[in-house]
């Protein structure tokens, strides 16, 4: 089940169409993927409190066309799935905040040849 989630802060606060990704690091506390818009503006978008992410069938191509944020997706199920199963019911707490919330976002990344980038987080912020 997918549910498109009412946060607009990471939806309206970049051009997503042709815009291009340059990077994604990855640290302890946030995924941070930075694109370069069509207009030449660049936007840093964090996923503070990860617990999964994973971009399939990549090839050739960083040309985004379009991003969606839900709050109820297949991406999240599986991220929790694999925790349950490792951790049982009783998660232990995190040295992250925003993670130890438990409540969490799908950002998914549409790219031109049809693969995706999908990123599980409890926030999302743009700068």
């Amino acid at each position: 089940m997918t549910s498109h989630s009412n946060d607009y802060v990471v939806m309206n606060n970049v051009l997503w169409p042709d815009a291009e990704l340059q990077t994604i690091k990855v640290d302890y506390d946030a995924v941070i993927i930075t694109i370069q818009e069509a207009t030449g503006a660049t936007r840093t978008v964090r996923g503070e409190g990860y617990i999964g992410y994973q971009m399939c069938g990549f090839w050739d191509e960083i040309v985004l066309v379009r991003a969606e944020l839900f709050d109820q997706h297949p991406a999240i199920d599986r991220c929790t799935d694999m925790l349950t199963r490792r951790m049982g019911s009783a998660w232990h707490v995190t040295g992250n905040q925003a993670r130890n919330g438990r409540n969490w976002k799908a950002l998914i990344l549409h790219f031109s040849d049809e693969s995706t980038f999908e990123l599980v987080a409890a926030q999302f912020s743009v700068e």
